[in-house]
């Protein structure tokens, strides 16, 4: 048995508490979690709702229809 083992067993009466394993040099082996990149979602229709962003005359295609942004910040279908 691992000395570092064996002194856990003295210390503690002979048993070894899971919150004494987890000091021991054995704990450093474990594999780190990877971190995931979230994806963030946009809403297909958002740019009918923030005409304000575009300048006039941008148009944008959104699921086949063209749409076309005029003077008075208004799409309309082409």
């Amino acid at each position: 048995m691992n000395e570092n083992y064996k002194k856990l067993m003295v210390q503690h009466g002979g048993y070894i508490p899971f919150t004494a394993l987890g000091k021991t040099n054995s704990s450093k082996k474990r594999s780190k979690k990877t971190k995931r990149a979230k994806k963030t979602v946009r809403n297909k229709s958002s740019f009918m709702f923030n005409a304000s962003k575009y300048s006039p005359g941008t148009m944008i295609r959104s699921n086949g229809i063209l749409y076309h942004l005029n003077n008075s910040r208004q799409w309309t279908k082409i």
